[in-house]
């Protein structure tokens, strides 16, 4: 077990019903850039599965002592399911932007469950053009401990996906986002 900081600690007390303390990022991914072209949920459950002891933040919870005198602590989950925290969603039709946005402030707009390690991850399906997106959301109490982003935990082995993925890296048509990185980085799951 392991108390939380003084500020971790502070951004859950000062979560409210309408005072969310989470952070969420969006990547939208291509395909068709995968040997087959399909991006598969079970596949992401694979990678993400297979590299969750690379951050072992993602599988403790809070747990909060009885008389809040104390910080509260991180302590491993004994329950952990990984089906609870990796989800699955499609879009309606026709599957654009504004599906896509709507999706995900409703997703961002909901409070994280304190009794399960606090991230949730979303594979969003049937977008326009074939794309996929991933959204994740997590509590502003994980970051501190678990950096570098969690959308490092799936980069592919290139050399270009080995950065940061909030450093800036040119390319050929300027800088890319931290967001397309970790997009470009998912491209082997």
């Amino acid at each position: 077990m392991e108390r939380l900081g003084p500020q971790d600690a502070s951004f859950l007390y000062l979560e409210k019903p309408n005072v969310h303390q989470h952070v969420g990022g969006l990547a939208i991914l291509d395909p068709s850039t995968r040997p087959d072209g399909v991006l598969r949920y079970r596949d992401l459950v694979e990678v993400i599965g297979s590299r969750l002891h690379l951050t072992p933040r993602f599988r403790q919870r809070v747990l909060f002592p009885p008389i809040p005198t104390a910080r509260p602590q991180w302590v491993d989950d004994a329950n952990f399911d990984l089906s609870f925290h990796l989800r699955r969603a499609a879009l309606p039709a026709p599957g654009g932007q504004t599906e896509l946005i709507e999706y995900v402030q409703r997703v961002i707009s909901r409070p994280l469950d304190r009794t399960k390690p606090l991230w949730e991850l979303y594979l969003i399906e049937g977008m326009g053009d074939g794309l996929s997106a991933i959204l994740t959301k997590v509590h502003h109490a994980m970051l501190p401990s678990t950096w570098p982003p969690p959308c490092t935990i799936f980069r592919q082995r290139r050399r270009s996906a080995r950065r940061r993925c909030g450093s800036r890296s040119p390319s050929r048509t300027g800088t890319r986002s931290s967001s397309t990185r970790c997009a470009r980085g998912s491209s082997t799951l």
